[in-house]
C-alpha cells in the first residue's frame, strides 16, 4: 500500500514552488507515520546536472525522506525526469536527518 502511496505522489507533477521535494517528501513521511512506518525527513543539497545544452550543474537545497530505512526520493515526475534529470541522478551532498518533532510541526 505504501508503494502505490509513493508511486502515485512520484506521478504528481512537479513543481518548484507548490508540489517540491519539501512538499512531497513531507507527504510520504506523514503516510508512512500514519501506518506505523518509521519515516525520516532528510534536508541536504543536492547537485544536478541539468540537461540542457552545456550541462552545467546546479547546487541547490533538496529534502527526502527514509522509510523504514529505505531512501524515498520523487522530486521530478516522470516527465520532468526526462527534461532536467533522474531523481537517482542527483548528487546529495551533506545530508541531515532532520528530529521527528520537525515534522509534526510542519503544517502543509
Amino acid at each position: 500500500m505504501m508503494e502505490q502511496f509513493i508511486e502515485e505522489v512520484h506521478r504528481e507533477p512537479w513543481s518548484p514552488l507548490s508540489n517540491n521535494c519539501f512538499y512531497k517528501s513531507i507527504k510520504i513521511a506523514r503516510k508512512a507515520q500514519e501506518q506505523g512506518k518509521n519515516a525520516n525527513l532528510i534536508l541536504c543539497w543536492t547537485i544536478v546536472r541539468q540537461r540542457m545544452p552545456g550541462g552545467f550543474p546546479t547546487i541547490q537545497p533538496h529534502m527526502y525522506v527514509e522509510v523504514e530505512g529505505q531512501k524515498v526520493d520523487v522530486t521530478f515526475d516522470p516527465a520532468s525526469e526526462k527534461r532536467h534529470c533522474k531523481n537517482s541522478d542527483q548528487a546529495i551532498i551533506f545530508p541531515l536527518r532532520l528530529p521527528k518533532l520537525v515534522l509534526e510541526a510542519i503544517n502543509v
